[in-house]
């Protein structure tokens, strides 16, 4: 039986309007994962892997991460980075939502994602996948 998930985005700006969206999409299959991301130690970045999901090509329906710091370097750049299935870094300086059907076009199969943290606290990262769970 598939559960409705709901993506809501809010933004607003002090003296102009508000700006919201709403997006539902059906999930046979959802998950929460909850890691901790090491600190950065002995020179090294702390890293983590995390297996998010077993699906194919074009089941994930909606990713969404966020994180309890986003930590930047003196010079500005983001020190909280991930990489989704062996692909390029890329910043996580803000949460991330993505729903629909380009989240394969931008991120790929979302199998496994592995996160980088340049900064000296350990950083809690939560990932919640909404996917199909049975592909044509």
């Amino acid at each position: 039986m598939a559960s409705t998930l709901k993506a809501i985005l809010r933004v607003e700006s002090s003296g102009l309007s508000t700006t919201s969206a709403t997006h539902e999409i059906s999930a046979e299959a959802y998950e929460r994962i909850e890691v901790t991301v090491p600190a950065a130690a002995g020179g090294a970045d702390g890293t983590l892997t995390v297996d998010v999901q077993p699906g194919g090509a074009g089941q994930v329906r909606l990713v969404c991460i966020t994180a309890s710091a986003y930590p930047t370097a003196a010079d500005g750049s983001a020190e909280l980075t991930y990489s989704v299935d062996g692909g390029d870094a890329v910043d996580l300086d803000a949460p991330l939502l993505l729903v629909g059907g380009g989240i394969r076009t931008l991120l790929g199969n979302v199998q496994q994602v592995v996160f980088t943290n340049a900064s000296a606290a350990e950083v809690d990262v939560v990932i919640v996948v909404g996917r199909d769970a049975t592909p044509p």
